[in-house]
């Protein structure tokens, strides 16, 4: 498929269902799933306390990709999404932050189904991210790359992407973690949009 009619929007309360298609819309039913309905609680606990934490890409009326972020310190007082919480290893990143990386956004997930990649969606849900007056308010950004679980199908890597992407984007690897295998990477604003 090729991108004719490309956009990013901010995430609201009339296209948080746009967000949740992307993620879940590969399952059969999936409106009706327990944990989209926790997905969509989650989301609107988030975008009440920060807007917007997310990004959607769009190619027409159709939602394509996401990129999602919140204040690092928020961390502590809001969770990972529920889809996150499920994936090995999750519980080493808030240790591994310790009081460090204040005043950062945290990329939660960055998500493309697999039918859209290699087209650039990705790549401009970050640099959009990191031209936006969002991102201007902090001083970088940081970002948990967890290792490819190897039965997924390929193109997966999921929640966030491969640190390959990040370190493409100018983000550096602060700390590796041997078990699960996974990166903490960070990017400083005043490296100037990706």
């Amino acid at each position: 498929m090729e991108l004719e009619e490309f956009r990013i929007m901010p995430i609201g309360p009339g296209n948080m269902n746009d967000r949740l298609q992307v993620c879940w819309n590969h399952i059969e039913n999936w409106e009706t799933h327990e944990f989209v309905q926790e997905s969509r609680e989650w989301l609107e606990s988030v975008n009440s306390k920060f807007t917007p934490s997310t990004f959607i890409g769009y190619e027409g009326t159709n939602p394509i990709g996401i990129i999602e972020f919140m204040p690092r310190d928020m961390l502590h007082v809001q969770d990972f999404c529920p889809c996150r919480k499920r994936r090995a290893g999750n519980g080493k990143v808030l240790p591994a932050l310790g009081t460090d990386y204040r005043d950062y956004l945290f990329i939660s997930c960055l998500w493309v189904p697999t039918v859209w990649q290699h087209q650039g969606v990705g790549n401009s849900l970050l640099i959009h991210l990191l031209s936006s007056q969002v991102f201007k308010h902090f001083r970088g950004a940081i970002v948990y790359t967890a290792g490819r679980d190897p039965k997924w199908p390929p193109g997966i890597h999921w929640p966030a992407g491969p640190s390959e992407f990040y370190e493409r984007a100018g983000f550096v690897v602060e700390k590796r973690f041997e078990e699960p295998a996974g990166c903490l990477l960070r990017y400083d604003s005043m490296q100037g949009a990706a």
